[in-house]
This record gives structure tokens, C-alpha cells and sequence, in this order.
């Protein structure tokens, strides 16, 4: 996948796991992706970009590892 289709990707699993009533977490999106655990950080990048463009963002401010939704949200 080039980098933007991760990005795109990524948005779209944040939106798979809202209307499945949970949220996207790092966790999840390297289990999509099929990152191994110590690559995790290959999802961190995809999440930051995604976050960045405004596609995804936290799920409540207050509390970072929360996880992710869509925008809209």
C-alpha cells in the first residue's frame, strides 16, 4: 500500500470500529494492517498522519489511549 492508502485505510477502520460501537486503537489497526508488536510504531506514523488531514481523532481528549473515531464522530 502507498502511504496514503494506509492513511485512507486507517480512516476507514476508525470508522469500521464506530459503527461496531468500539473504537480504533493502535492495537487494532496493526492487527489490520498485520504489524507485529514491536513494528507498532509503523501504526503510530499512519495514525498521526491520519490525525493531521483531521480524518480520525481521539475519542475523548481527556484520556489519550482511549482510542480514535472519525472526525464526524
Amino acid at each position: 500500500m502507498t502511504p496514503d492508502e494506509r492513511v485512507r485505510a486507517c480512516w476507514q477502520h476508525a470508522i469500521l470500529k464506530w459503527l461496531s460501537g468500539d473504537r480504533m486503537k493502535n492495537s487494532t489497526l496493526c492487527e489490520r494492517f498485520g504489524i507485529e508488536k514491536h513494528n507498532a510504531a509503523q501504526a503510530t506514523k499512519v495514525i498521526t498522519q491520519a490525525q493531521k488531514l483531521q480524518l480520525i481523532k481521539p475519542a475523548d481528549s481527556d484520556h489519550p489511549r482511549a482510542g480514535y473515531v472519525p472526525f464526524w464522530a
